[in-house]
């Protein structure tokens, strides 16, 4: 198929939205890469998953079957068919401890009179801001009639050809005459050379490129791979950006609290605390900065959810710009209902 080279790639209208520079006299469109690559940021950053390592020892038999809990933690990611209007799914999973990417093509719809699928990887993701492929990028070749595998490699001069390096894929391709289309199922394991595994800077991730597509370009993912006008036209900034990390986790503060608060007086009258009532303001203050509270015997009928919803709880997590929490209240003192409240803004 040749280079997969390149060709102007955004419209500088799309470009300088983007905040990017653009010079409608060259060739390329003159993109930089950021310094960071979060998913909100850098190359394609609309087109970017977070791909979280996966350690143990669960094995994973390339035999193009998807067995019981093999891609436990994978990522599924979409393939695009235009032409067809069909959607499939793929699976990307990175083995943490021998650095080893599987990738799973599940039942992708191509058409008809496809000959080849390929899996390209952009190993050396934030290296350069070029549209062409180097010679440290890969890419798996797989035909559609025979099911034949084929690792290949970029020379210096930009042909793709064999590579020694190793690599273990399966391919299975079948007519469905009913929907007249061909679905193809492809299993691979690549491991991965030191370089996807270099961040750009220190408060970034690393990763690599990934991209498939048939020789028919109809089919695709990410889907603008599925409507190019040939290899040619493909640009390695295009292709979907996978970062190996652990996703980032929400902070989230979470309070079970049984109050024994019955009322004015009562806990000292009953169980002889010395201590005596606690004032509903201290309460307040102490489930301010959970997020969600829940209170258990706070007083009288009614008290709970005015109090979730009124000043003492509230007013303290606006002032600080907190976002609304949420509080359950149970009243034993009442009827034994357990109340939901409204968000703690009023």
């Amino acid at each position: 198929m040749g280079n997969l080279g390149g060709r102007a790639s955004l419209p500088c209208v799309l470009t300088l939205l983007l905040g990017l520079a653009c010079d409608p006299g060259t060739d390329f469109d003159p993109i930089q890469i950021a310094d960071s690559n979060e998913c909100s940021e850098g190359i394609r950053a609309e087109e970017c998953v977070r791909v979280p390592p996966r350690g143990g020892s669960i094995p994973v038999e390339i035999d193009g079957q998807m067995g019981d809990r093999e891609y436990w933690g994978a990522v599924e990611l979409p393939v695009t068919s235009v032409s067809l209007q069909r959607a499939s799914r793929m699976f990307v999973l990175l083995e943490d401890e021998t650095q080893t990417l599987r990738v799973f093509l599940d039942q992708i719809a191509v058409e008809l009179n496809s000959t080849e699928l390929f899996i390209v990887f952009d190993h050396k993701r934030f290296e350069n801001a070029s549209p062409l492929f180097g010679t440290e990028d890969r890419r798996l070749v797989a035909n559609v009639d025979t099911g034949n595998v084929q690792m290949e490699e970029l020379s210096d001069g930009g042909i793709w050809g064999p590579t020694a390096e190793p690599f273990d894929a399966v391919a299975s391709c079948f007519d469905d005459v009913t929907e007249n289309l061909t679905r193809c199922s492809i299993e691979l394991a690549i491991p991965l050379p030191e370089s996807a595994f270099v961040a750009p800077t220190a408060d970034t991730l690393p990763g690599i490129g990934l991209g498939v597509f048939d020789d028919a370009f109809l089919t695709g993912q990410p889907e603008e791979l599925a409507d190019t006008e040939g290899a040619a036209a493909i640009d390695r900034r295009s292709l979907t950006t996978l970062l190996f990390g652990r996703p980032q986790g929400v902070p989230l503060s979470i309070m079970s609290w049984n109050v024994a608060r019955w009322g004015e007086g009562l806990e000292a009258s009953i169980t002889q605390d010395p201590f005596g009532d606690v004032p509903l303001a201290s309460i307040a203050a102490t489930m301010v900065p959970h997020d969600i509270v829940m209170v258990r015997a706070l007083g009288a009928c009614g008290r709970g959810c005015a109090f979730g919803r009124g000043e003492r709880a509230t007013r303290p997590r606006w002032v600080a710009g907190v976002p609304p929490g949420r509080a359950s209240f149970s009243v034993s003192s009442c009827d034994r209902r357990d109340w939901t409240c409204a968000p703690w803004r009023s």
